[in-house]
């Protein structure tokens, strides 16, 4: 099946280590990097001849595209029953949970049935190192850059923060300001254009809130507006919301239709944004059954705020050591518990429409968490930078944690690149 010529294309070598990076490694750990380089080659023929687009050099190799490698594993389990996102896949994703709840316990044999229960989670302290370098290309040409960063948001669940700038250099600085959800310095832009920091904090999964939960009119107004983001109120949007709530008043038990619905016909995967209709991209989403973490989370807000439930997209790091990322979930306002959190992250550990307990990992609950956007009020944001019209991001491991890169998805040049280590220091 030929590749759409906006794909980017990597060697049949490079798509073997994509694999074994993204199912291999934590699902087997210890075995010999020849044998898992021999299996992911393996299936990577398998897959050909179940149809993953791949293009062709003149002298016959194969070249194929990471998104698509990534999201054909799951239509290959969905549709033929191939086995690798199920017993490669899910389960590293598994065990890195299970690593990350209960560091120091062996976790390479069989893995549990159901999730720890991340609600009971004490207090850890963390640190996170976040270093950002920008592409020049897509800065606004100017005698100076103005370089932001991500910072964690003090609340409840994150407290005792500290934060130390580690580039650019303090002669380089012009003006350094931050502040909720923001670091930002200004410099020349004579040179390299990155910036690094470093927080530590203490993070509560789950804080007992101090005073009775309440929001105000304004707020509640503010967080059921049908025109945010990728939040669109739309014709299908209103009328699936009333059909799955189907005359149900409890808000629990509503969102609970709208949880069960989204993991019945979503596959979570990687977008192409270009690809989505922005004026209704959650029509989009439907049409096509496959949604990152930004528009699951985003339909989910959305069926709750045409449900008359006030909801809010946030972002942050999963603090993971050994694969630090950037992520969305939802908050829901209960009048009896206040802002809740909802993650469909756990809508990738199992085959949709599955009944496990882990579909439910995050439901109600979340783990630690570093959140540095509660939108639309705090954001981080990627100013100065000119996103283009057709990107995607793409994370992967690298040697201390993880690595985040927004790239321009017709010439795989990176827009910005986020290298990000986190350790516990508890």
């Amino acid at each position: 099946m030929p590749l759409d010529s906006r794909f980017r294309l990597t060697s049949a070598q490079e798509s073997a280590d994509f694999l074994v990076a993204i199912g291999m490694q934590f699902a087997c750990p210890g075995a010999p990097s020849a044998e898992f380089l021999s299996a992911a080659q393996i299936v990577l023929q398998r897959w050909v001849t179940l149809g993953l687009p791949y293009a062709q050099t003149p002298d016959g190799e194969k070249l194929f595209d990471p998104i698509e490698l990534r999201n054909f594993a799951k239509r290959a389990d969905l549709h033929c029953g191939d086995p690798f996102w199920r017993e490669a896949m899910a389960q590293s994703s598994k065990r890195l949970v299970l690593e990350h709840h209960f560091p120091g316990e062996d976790w390479r044999g069989a893995l549990p049935a159901a999730p720890p229960v991340a609600g009971l989670l004490k207090p850890r302290r963390f640190q996170l190192r976040l270093a950002r370098w920008f592409n020049p290309a897509y800065v606004p040409q100017a005698d100076t850059a103005r370089l932001r960063l991500p910072a964690p948001i003090e609340d409840a669940a994150l407290s005792n923060l500290h934060v130390k700038l580690i580039e650019p250099a303090s002669d380089r600085i012009l003006r350094q300001t931050r502040g909720p959800g923001r670091l930002e310095v200004v410099v020349s832009s004579s040179g390299d254009l990155r910036v690094c920091a470093e927080y530590e904090f203490t993070v509560r999964p789950s804080p007992v809130p101090a005073v009775a939960p309440q929001i105000t009119a304004p707020e509640r107004e503010l967080w059921l507006n049908g025109q945010e983001g990728y939040i669109r109120l739309t014709p299908r949007i209103l009328a699936l919301a009333a059909g799955l709530a189907a005359g149900e008043t409890d808000p629990w038990r509503v969102v609970r239709r709208f949880w069960m619905h989204i993991h019945d016909v979503v596959t979570i995967g990687i977008l192409r944004y270009a690809d989505i209709d922005v004026a209704a991209p959650l029509d989009w989403l439907l049409g096509h059954g496959i949604a990152d973490c930004n528009l699951s989370a985003s339909l989910l807000v959305a069926l709750c705020r045409a449900s008359g439930i006030p909801a809010r997209m946030t972002s942050g790091f999963p603090l993971f050591p050994a694969m630090p990322t950037y992520h969305y979930w939802a908050e829901i306002w209960f009048e009896d518990a206040g802002w809740t959190p909802f993650d469909t992250f756990g809508f990738d550990l199992i085959r949709r429409g599955e009944d496990s307990p882990w579909r439910d990992l995050f439901w109600g609950q979340i783990d630690y968490r570093a959140k540095v956007e509660c939108l639309p009020r705090v954001f981080a944001g990627h100013s100065p930078l000119r996103i283009p019209p057709h990107w995607h991001m793409r994370a992967a491991k690298i040697d201390g944690g993880g690595q985040l890169r927004l790239e321009n998805s017709l010439t795989a040049e990176p827009v910005f690149i986020d290298d990000i280590a986190c350790m516990s220091l508890d």
